[in-house]
């Protein structure tokens, strides 16, 4: 489920340096990566106590990577908006 979605045309490609996207484009990752992130979240509390070793650590591998690219998009953020482009 997708709490905030953005039209396709104007979603950034993720392998473009953070530094080039707009404003809007940061923007627009952010609530991507917020949208992923609350997934997963909800997938690895949703877990069961018996659920494959391989399993939860995937999902922990999963939630590790997208907490990590969550905080470069919002230093990316920050870098925007002190330098006043």
């Amino acid at each position: 489920m997708l709490l905030s979605p953005a039209p396709p045309a104007t979603v950034p490609d993720p392998a473009l340096p953070l530094h080039l996207l707009t404003r809007e484009q940061l923007s627009q990752l952010w609530r991507r990566t917020v949208d992923r992130l609350t997934t997963m979240s909800v997938e690895f509390h949703s877990l069961r106590h018996d659920a494959p070793p391989e399993h939860v650590e995937d999902v922990e591998s999963r939630l590790a990577y997208t907490r990590r690219t969550l905080v470069e998009i919002e230093l990316a953020m920050q870098r925007r908006r002190m330098s006043g482009a």
